[in-house]
């Protein structure tokens, strides 16, 4: 799913690898191939995921649930949403 806002100074984009519709709002899912991330990495997935779930918000829809999903081991991560 590519996204793209526009703020008075700047445009932003990314692209959710997987994104669906639950009867509360969106669930959005970010695969990433690291066998081992390091707790780093794992933080700034969580960013992106979390600017994903704010730049869909945008649109006025309601983003539910975030996670990130470890295709190396099968490993799921759920990721905090700001409100």
């Amino acid at each position: 799913l590519p996204l793209v806002t526009a703020d008075a100074d700047r445009v932003s984009e990314g692209y959710v690898d997987l994104a669906f519709r639950e009867p509360a709002g969106w669930v959005l899912v970010d695969y990433k191939s690291d066998r081992d991330p390091s707790a780093e990495a794992v933080a700034g997935y969580e960013r992106q995921v979390r600017t994903y779930a704010s730049m869909l918000r945008k649109t006025g829809e309601p983003v539910v649930e975030g996670y990130l999903l470890f295709t190396a081991d099968g490993r799921e991560h759920p990721v905090p949403l700001d409100p």
